[in-house]
């Protein structure tokens, strides 16, 4: 007679983590804009673009005034701005969050203004979305009224505080008539605080806003291939991302830019196309994308990550090695990629280097769900079940709608012979996942050993109905043979 025919090997659902570029603030409240300078260069300069015009700078800095309320200071430059350049130099020399120039046009009675942002949104947080090319707006208006909401909207966005730069925008955009051109920007920058705020149908809504109106804006249809690929949209995550590379590649054709010297946002595009083609088990087109983006940043640290994925999937262990140790050696805090080398190296049957590696990952990352999964596994394999428990157990508490890491907490308490606890853990994994069949076998093991004979059998029958074939049917249907003599 076939011995414990009914106690199946440990399944391990190891956790392999994808790693996009991460810029995110975030705030507990709105703080005072108390301290914050805006630069408005002369608008009433001679140029080629108009001609001379009186009062018109005048006229924008009284329509500022409403910001004096928040706290922030609005300065006149007494020369013109002739580019984003000297823009630039200027809010850095002297301080300036924001800068505004441009010039009145008479014939159409409109102002032309570009809004150069001089600091970006800090970047410390989970992904990476797109905004306007060097932080350049540009804006044609037939009021001034719009402006003060708009630039409160732009510098609570650099802070992190969405939930009032969404009011803001949102201020700015209730009169279409006073922006003729540049409401797509606006939309944009609505659509990236919605984004952070984890409103994804909101911040879709408004990337859609921005490309009705501008169909060529690279950074919405960017942006939309984020959302859609993190929602499991994936053939619309390609279509998004491929716009978007396709009208940055136009851009940086038109420009004569070199393919070395296109923006590090281009070389971001290439890496999360690449994720949604391996998602769609589109291997090779995944694997051409990461390198696009490696030749573009030779030190994008994720996108070796994500090739050595890819490496792994294929049984090209060895490259997949290579990969996680290049990510880690420019990026040596990389929770995921010590968790991907520990992975690697558990495939390899390497216990204590696999072990090192997500003790590693978990230095950097304590909250690392993942990690302390794959730790357990391996505390597991070497026979330390108290040590995996308690990992398992910590995963939970950061992961607790895991399916996979319940079932193999219940593998390990059902090892330790604490059947309650197995049916416990075995029974949340099954409501998680109903169609994990290795979570109704162990159940209905759990049970046999209880006695608890139409509990089992019912576990055992969930097996037969899920598989058509193999081993693990057979097994089950041993079972139910045995119970019922």
């Amino acid at each position: 007679m076939r011995k414990r025919v009914y106690i199946l090997a440990k399944f391990v659902i190891a956790i392999l983590v994808f790693q996009i570029l991460s810029s995110r603030i975030i705030a507990n409240a709105s703080s005072s804009l108390q301290g914050v300078n805006i630069l408005i260069a002369d608008f009433d300069q001679i140029s080629s673009k108009s001609e001379y015009v009186v009062y018109s700078t005048k006229y924008l800095i009284e329509a500022l005034k409403p910001l004096e309320e928040e706290g922030i200071h609005v300065e006149k430059f007494e020369e013109a701005i002739e580019d984003d350049i000297e823009a630039r130099y200027h809010g850095n020399e002297y301080g300036y969050q924001i800068v505004l120039y441009g010039w009145f046009d008479l014939k159409t009675d409109l102002y032309n203004i570009y809004i150069q942002l001089i600091y970006e949104r800090d970047s410390s947080g989970k992904k990476e979305i797109d905004s306007i090319d060097n932080f350049l707006m540009k804006l044609t208006v037939n009021d001034l009224s719009c402006l003060p909401p708009l630039l409160i909207g732009l510098i609570r966005y650099q802070r992190g505080e969405d939930e009032e730069a969404i009011a803001s925008f949102s201020s700015a955009l209730s009169y279409p008539s006073k922006v003729a051109i540049g409401r797509e920007v606006i939309y944009l920058y609505k659509g990236n605080s919605h984004y952070w705020q984890e409103q994804k149908k909101e911040a879709i809504s408004a990337y859609q806003s921005a490309l009705s109106i501008e169909p060529n804006l690279s950074a919405a249809h960017y942006n939309l291939g984020i959302i859609y690929g993190e929602e499991g949209r994936l053939d619309e995550a390609v279509i998004s991302l491929q716009n978007a590379l396709a009208l940055k590649l136009d851009k940086s054709i038109s420009s004569l830019q070199s393919t070395m010297e296109l923006s590090p946002d281009f070389a971001a595009a290439h890496n999360n196309l690449g994720i949604s083609y391996y998602n769609q088990g589109k291997i090779d087109e995944a694997i051409a994308e990461y390198k696009v983006a490696l030749g573009l940043n030779p030190n994008f640290a994720e996108a070796h990550n994500n090739l050595g994925l890819v490496y792994r999937a294929q049984g090209k262990i060895e490259e997949a090695i290579a990969e996680y140790k290049r990510a880690i050696e420019i990026k040596s805090y990389f929770a995921e990629a010590y968790n991907n080398l520990g992975l690697a190296y558990y495939g390899k049957g390497m216990l204590k280097e696999a072990i090192a590696q997500y003790q590693k990952a978990l230095k950097f990352k304590p909250y690392f769900a993942a990690a302390h999964s794959n730790l357990g596994i391996a505390y597991y394999d070497k026979g330390w079940l108290d040590e995996a428990i308690a990992q398992y157990q910590k995963a939970l508490k950061f992961d607790s709608n895991s399916a996979e890491i319940h079932y193999n907490l219940g593998v390990a308490y059902r090892a330790k012979d604490k059947l309650d606890e197995t049916i416990e853990e075995l029974s949340k994994a099954i409501a998680l996942k109903p169609d994990l069949v290795e979570a109704h076998y162990n159940l209905g093991a759990a049970y046999r050993k209880k006695g608890e004979k139409e509990k089992a059998i019912n576990q055992f029958e969930m097996v037969i109905k899920l598989l058509e074939d193999g081993q693990l049917r057979r097994m089950a249907m041993d079972n139910i043979i045995k119970l019922e003599e």
